[in-house]
């Protein structure tokens, strides 16, 4: 996860595409990224604070439940992504297989 205040993703997203990049800007609420790698091939997209969140707590080891309770209670209005977020976490490659136990 990445926390960024500036808008460095957009110049960085110009200079590859080799236009002339916006201006740097400070900005003071962050924009929120995750970061991942699928077949070695490194991915990135914007979040939202709630989606964070639920992947924070899930990198926290809570449960799905858990994790859908805690969104519904702190971003109501997000409730209705929870089954998105899941199917773009899984088909992106995000989550991956949790070892076995040892019993």
């Amino acid at each position: 996860f990445l926390s960024l205040h500036s808008n460095c993703v957009a110049v960085w997203l110009a200079l590859g595409e080799e236009q002339t990049p916006p201006e740097a800007l400070w900005q003071e609420s962050p924009q929120h990224w995750l970061v991942w790698r699928k077949n070695l091939q490194a991915h990135f997209r914007s979040l939202s604070s709630a989606e964070l969140q639920a992947l924070r707590e899930l990198q926290a080891g809570q449960s799905f439940a858990a994790v859908c309770a805690s969104i519904a209670e702190q971003h109501p209005d997000a409730t209705h992504q929870i089954a998105q977020w899941l199917r773009s976490w899984a088909g992106d490659g995000v989550l991956q297989a949790l070892p076995a136990l040892a019993s």
